[in-house]
């Protein structure tokens, strides 16, 4: 069910959805079916939006359901409120509500009498970043990349500044002759974790690089939308710069997302932190 709308769905109207159908059977298909969109690139808009993965989101409030049962009523169980709450063992949820706010239930029964314990969520500073889509499509040919990767989540993803940082330590010596690339593939739209890389192509001598991992990107067509930054941390700019491309640029544009692996290149005039420096992120399309 591919979104070729020339404008992105009405979160707000699917926040409330999902609010109202809380004690349904909850999945990623359903609620994307429910926004009218594939559930690949609803769960990348999603994401892209509130900083959370759909079905955390689904999962976080019901975490904050069971923790004003709990403060209403201390004497519930645990086993029941972990199953209402959608989880298969009472171990699994005590481990999601201390993640979400930062204490176990069984010492929010202890203390049943004082307020409630808000989420403890990192929140993401609103950033000003300038995105424009270049004209036309690009085919870009097969090719290989080595780089380092890791698994990321919700939560972890803030991390992805280190993983950049580890990467150049390793390949100082090589410079960056034909830019660099940092890739997101293997995404898991229903827990929005997703592998992500920084790499560079191959140069004499990288192969050998301890750690580092080689990945094969296929053929394909890309929409590519070039975000220029301003001073300052990059990754923050990323980020309000892929809300702004799966919440506006890539609907208006009227092409479909496909599931393949997206990247932003980093040509060699980059300078992390310098005001004008750009960032071209290609997204593949259907031709």
């Amino acid at each position: 069910m591919p979104s070729r709308s020339t404008t992105a769905p009405d979160i707000a109207t699917t926040l409330a959805w999902i609010e109202a159908h809380l004690d349904d059977a909850l999945t990623l298909d359903r609620i994307a079916a429910h926004a009218g969109l594939s559930s690949f690139y609803f769960s990348r808009l999603f994401t892209a939006r509130t900083g959370r993965s759909v079905m955390a989101h689904v999962r976080n409030l019901r975490l904050v359901r069971a923790a004003r049962r709990l403060a209403d009523d201390p004497s519930i169980g645990l086993t029941d409120l972990a199953f209402d709450s959608g989880f298969e063992s009472q171990e699994a949820f005590i481990r999601a509500f201390q993640r979400l706010f930062g204490t176990t239930p069984g010492r929010m029964k202890f203390a049943y009498g004082t307020t409630m314990p808000a989420p403890v969520r990192a929140r993401r500073a609103p950033v000003a970043v300038n995105v424009e889509r270049l004209p036309g499509l690009v085919e870009r040919d097969a090719f290989t990349l080595f780089g380092l990767q890791h698994r990321f989540e919700d939560d972890t993803q803030l991390a992805i500044p280190g993983l950049w940082e580890r990467f150049a330590e390793r390949t100082a010596a090589f410079g960056r002759p034909r830019g660099a690339y940092g890739v997101i593939f293997d995404p898991d739209p229903a827990n929005g974790a997703f592998e992500y890389m920084a790499g560079m192509p191959p140069v004499d001598g990288l192969d050998a690089v301890a750690d580092l991992r080689s990945l094969r990107i296929a053929a394909n067509t890309y929409v590519v939308f070039r975000m220029t930054l301003d001073a300052g941390p990059v990754h923050p700019q990323i980020l309000a710069a892929n809300e702004a491309v799966w919440a506006e640029r890539l609907p208006a544009s009227g092409l479909e997302a496909i599931e393949a692996p997206d990247f932003e290149y980093y040509d060699a005039r980059f300078r992390p932190g310098e005001r004008g420096s750009v960032v071209d992120y290609h997204v593949p399309v259907s031709a």
